[in-house]
């Protein structure tokens, strides 16, 4: 499962920003909603060899207070259809993967200007399927960390960009997600 350091980091962590936590505005939108594009870029060492893929994802989070930073639980999925090829063959196949995310988020609005940056962290499901059974697919837990820009282009809605990494438990497999966000509140 997780090392025992990492977990313990990340209850502190949870914990911290927990405490900082105070009551929302009343008039503040605590829900929103995102839709992402993102291309994900694997490493590491990995057989088959995966090859970068475009990728939609749809999430929501629930802020916790209304504060100059603004901290949120959010839960998220990620869906992304690689090219694979088996090492040593010529054997290609299609790797569908499906990616579960739940973690924290903090954000911050720059005083006076519609931009604002965030970073976000957690725990990720990653389940592979593949068209047939030649591949099985690798499913694990892992974890996740970003950070990322925001644009305000209305009260109730920004977008910007995003660099998410994800480091899985089991095999080692690393993926930088590039990616575009739009968030709604």
């Amino acid at each position: 499962m997780f090392p025992r350091s990492q977990l313990v980091s990340a209850a502190a962590l949870l914990v911290t920003l927990a405490s900082a936590c105070t009551a929302p505005a009343p008039d503040a939108p605590r829900e929103w909603l995102e839709v992402t594009g993102a291309i994900i870029d694997p490493h590491g060492e990995t057989s088959p060899s995966y090859k970068a893929a475009p990728a939609i994802g749809i999430g929501g989070g629930f802020d916790f207070n209304d504060d100059p930073i603004v901290v949120s639980w959010e839960l998220g999925a990620l869906w992304s259809q690689h090219d694979l090829q088996l090492a040593g063959t010529t054997y290609d196949d299609e790797l569908e993967v499906l990616r579960v995310l739940t973690g924290v988020r903090a954000r911050a609005r720059l005083h006076d200007l519609p931009l604002g940056v965030h970073v976000r962290g957690g725990f990720e499901w990653r389940d592979e399927t593949s068209d047939n059974d030649v591949v099985v697919g690798s499913d694990q837990w892992g974890l996740y960390a970003g950070a990322g820009l925001d644009w305000w282009y209305t009260p109730f809605a920004s977008m910007g960009p995003e660099l998410l990494w994800f480091h899985g438990q089991d095999d080692g497999l690393d993926e930088l997600h590039f990616a575009l966000s739009a968030r709604f509140y």
